[in-house]
């Protein structure tokens, strides 16, 4: 995966947890709770860029810190 250069902890709609970490190969760690049902949090699953909806890119520049946002927005595509 390489170097972590953004962390990002979002919440959906219903409040529950959707994070994200972009590493600077591109790749996408993706942990999020799919339910308060038990066995139904911090499902982790890598994910590709293309695969993120545009929103949340813009989510994911925005949270990056200043000094990482070039590179951010080259690896979202944005």
């Amino acid at each position: 995966m390489g170097k972590k250069i953004l962390s990002s902890y979002l919440q959906n709609k219903s409040g529950l947890d959707d994070d994200y970490r972009l590493f600077e190969d591109g790749s996408i760690e993706r942990t999020y709770d799919r339910s308060t049902a038990p066995g139904n949090f911090n499902i982790q699953q890598i994910i590709k860029i293309e695969d993120l909806k545009y929103e949340i890119k813009l989510k994911l520049f925005e949270n990056a810190l200043e000094n990482d946002k070039i590179k951010v927005r080259q690896l979202l595509n944005i």
